[in-house]
């Protein structure tokens, strides 16, 4: 084999995407081998070639990084400096809200420049208040807690594009969540709208 042919060989499979090195990062944290780790993921034989960027990494391994670890999938794909969620520790859904005349909860509604704000006021009454609110008559926008969230950027073209809002019903544990779904997710600095994946970052 001639050198170049050996260096390229050598090199193949190298050049592997952030996820992939956060991925391999998390089964180094936990001293789990590639075989343990695959078993505990639910991927078969070992994680050799996901490490090596011949394989993808699924929408179901995020979601049990997630579940198990507490992998925060905006990390993994470099969208966070957050690299834990805490999954099973109490409620989270909205605990501030405003009600209509008839006593019904309003929604509400977050443009891009309160969106900033909104991680440090979410149990913050007065805030909340000075936020534009509306309901829907139909049944199927009661009995939950639902906000509207202004896009800002466009990294979720061409399903949405800057400017236009996102309608979402809060959820009371992050575990919730499934795969190909857009979410509202509102980290410690910043609030984002993003795409649950079922393969590779479609979020």
């Amino acid at each position: 084999m001639d050198l170049f042919r050996k260096l390229l060989y050598l090199n193949m499979g190298t050049d592997v995407t952030l996820e992939i090195k956060r991925f391999k990062e998390i089964r180094d944290d936990h001293n789990f081998t590639q075989s343990e780790f695959a078993e505990l993921l639910g991927i078969k034989n070992s994680t050799a070639d996901i490490e090596r960027g011949r394989t993808k990494l699924s929408g179901k391994v995020v979601a049990e990084l997630l579940r198990q670890f507490g992998v925060n999938p905006l990390w993994l794909f470099g969208e966070s400096a957050q690299k834990q969620l805490q999954i099973n520790k109490g409620d989270i859904s909205p605990k501030v809200i405003t009600v209509n005349s008839s006593e019904e909860e309003n929604i509400i509604l977050v443009n891009q420049k309160a969106a900033a704000g909104y991680p440090h006021n979410v149990q913050d009454v007065e805030w909340y208040q000075q936020l534009p609110a509306f309901d829907i008559p139909l049944p199927e926008y009661r009995n939950a807690s639902y906000r509207g969230f202004q896009v800002e950027g466009d990294s979720m073209m061409p399903n949405l594009r800057p400017g236009e809002w996102v309608l979402g019903k809060g959820i009371p544990s992050i575990s919730e969540i499934s795969a190909n779904k857009i979410y509202v997710v509102v980290l410690y600095d910043s609030v984002l709208v993003k795409k649950n994946p079922k393969a590779r970052r479609s979020f």
